[in-house]
């Protein structure tokens, strides 16, 4: 049947087309609402800006069309084969869609919001900035999917297997990860609010850059070589030695932690506290003390901030607690205390001590976390006068 003969059975008040034959038939921004087209064969057909609003599709063939930016809201796709179609910006809201394989399928921009999508395939798919907001997503099969700058807010992906998916930017907010496969899955720079991960796997997951409007649920989740550099709510120092984690992070935890706090002060462990002093990060009230104190003798300063340098093993990471310049010369002063400079960590400390005497800081000196809360200005003066005599 060609499109003009289609059309024509149409306009007369046809609606039954079941089992026809309307392959490569261009219906482009026609107007097929209502329409029946159960096991129907439009493989290839142009359906482009058409309007398939409650049509009834089931079973029918549908590879291979383009189906970009058609209306498919409240229409019965159940059972149909899309397999190498396009439905670019197509609007798919309300409609029905079990037992349908869209694995590998075109959705970018894809409308798909309060959808019921359980269990179904859509591994590599691509869902460019696809609306699932509020779908049902609960053991759908994600894998290497590409879901950038989607929004997945308040959508329910318990048991889903997102393994090797791009949720890069995507808006996460509200979302449900119960049990659900993150291994290896790219989360960086996506928006977490109000999340469950409980049983989740993120071994492996990208988490750098996240942002954290509020708190997430972390229990017993796989987080083995977790990347989550560059997330200041986040430390990743502990994770490569520790596969389980089981946290709730949340504003409560992270402590008066501001968005505008602007140098790096990382975590070391998910219970730590962390507290802003002028915009800054410390991990310790001792910390703020030495910082007040050095601000009274007006002396340049960087607290807790990462230097790039070189070390036996190459080119990696280091940080101070506060490398200060003074009368022309560098020096590290540490903060010690039990949770960031234990005794069992002396012998590293000293060797990353060594690497920034062998970069040119004439010295580094230790001082017990105690004594640099209670005597701060003492602790400083005597920090300058060494580092003056160098």
């Amino acid at each position: 049947m060609d499109a003009n003969e289609f059309l024509k059975r149409y306009t007369t008040g046809e609606r039954d087309f079941s089992e026809a034959d309307l392959s490569k038939v261009n219906l482009k921004k026609a107007n097929l609402s209502g329409a029946s087209f159960v096991g129907a064969n439009l493989s290839e057909a142009k359906l482009c800006e058409a309007n398939l609003s409650g049509a009834e599709l089931v079973m029918a063939d549908l590879s291979g069309a383009d189906l970009s930016k058609v209306d498919f809201s409240g229409a019965d796709l159940s059972g149909v084969v899309l397999q190498g179609a396009t439905l670019w910006e197509a609007n798919l809201s309300g409609a029905k869609l079990s037992e349908v394989d869209l694995s590998g399928v075109e959705l970018t921009g894809a409308n798909l919001s309060g959808v019921n999508l359980r269990e179904i395939n859509l591994s590599r798919a691509n869902l460019i900035q696809a609306n699932l907001k509020g779908t049902i997503l609960t053991r759908t099969n994600f894998k290497g999917a590409n879901l950038t700058k989607a929004n997945l807010e308040q959508a329910d992906l318990e048991g889903a297997n997102l393994e090797e998916a791009r949720l890069s930017m995507a808006n996460l907010q509200g979302a449900n990860f119960k049990g659900a496969n993150l291994k290896d899955t790219a989360l960086n720079d996506t928006d977490f609010n109000d999340n469950d991960f409980k049983g989740a796997n993120l071994n492996e997951a990208d988490l750098n850059g996240i942002k954290l409007r509020q708190r997430i649920y972390l229990e017993k989740e796989n987080l083995n070589r977790t990347k989550i550099h560059d997330t200041p709510q986040i430390s990743p120092t502990s994770l490569p030695k520790a596969p389980t984690v089981a946290a709730s992070l949340n504003k409560s935890l992270l402590s008066e932690c501001s968005e505008n706090a602007n140098n790096q002060g990382i975590q070391f462990a998910l219970n730590n506290k962390i507290s802003i002093w002028n915009d800054l990060r410390f991990r310790s009230k001792s910390e703020i003390k030495i910082a007040e104190a050095l601000d009274r003798v007006s002396v340049l300063f960087y607290p807790n901030c990462k230097a790039r340098l070189d070390t036996p093993q190459g080119r990696d990471n280091k940080e101070s607690d506060f490398l200060v310049f003074y009368k022309g010369k560098w020096g590290i002063l540490e903060v010690d205390g039990e949770e960031w400079h234990p005794p069992s960590r002396t012998v590293h400390d000293h060797k990353r001590d060594r690497l920034f005497k062998a970069h040119g800081i004439c010295i580094v000196e230790h001082y017990d976390a105690t004594e640099c809360f209670e005597k701060p200005n003492d602790v400083v003066q005597e920090f300058l006068e060494i580092l003056s005599r160098a």
